[in-house]
């Protein structure tokens, strides 16, 4: 019963502010089918989404300044090959 008003006070915010291993203990002091549990899988979740999303972030800028790279290094080509053929 004291988890269920306990539940009342939870402050989904909070949550976000608790490292992992302070969510963690957290997480640990409630069964696999209580509502605080589910929330901190939530959390987890979202954190895990979070670093997804920054690598391919990460991911795409390199790629995109490779591609901005190879273009300018074919343009160059390009007008090398040009001038040699006159």
């Amino acid at each position: 019963m004291q988890h269920i008003r306990d539940l009342d006070k939870l402050d989904r915010s909070e949550l976000s502010k608790k490292s992992d291993v302070e969510l963690a203990k957290w997480q640990a002091g409630f069964d696999t089918d209580e509502a605080q549990w589910r929330i901190a899988e939530h959390e987890w979740q979202r954190r895990l989404t979070a670093e997804q999303i920054s690598a391919t972030m990460r991911s795409a800028r390199w790629q995109a300044w490779f591609g901005i790279a190879a273009a300018i290094i074919g343009v160059l080509l390009t007008l090398v090959v040009q001038s040699l053929t006159r």
